[in-house]
């Protein structure tokens, strides 16, 4: 079965409220929390030497884990 054919079968079992949602989040067409942090002001507080150096190990420990 494709996965064209399983979300019809699906949608199929929506009741109408949640058809309504489900068509209100795609027309959005990202997740609610993305939308918030797209829409978020900009950090312009100053980060000290000690957190640039934490954010340093944090980024090399996430290339070494892919």
């Amino acid at each position: 079965m494709t996965a064209k054919e399983q979300l019809l079968k699906r949608v199929q079992t929506l009741t109408e409220a949640e058809a309504a949602e489900t068509l209100r989040l795609l027309d959005q067409g990202t997740d609610p929390l993305t939308q918030l942090l797209d829409n978020a002001l900009p950090d312009d507080e100053p980060s000290s030497p000690e957190e640039d150096a934490l954010a340093q190990e944090a980024l090399a420990r996430l290339h070494v884990a892919r």
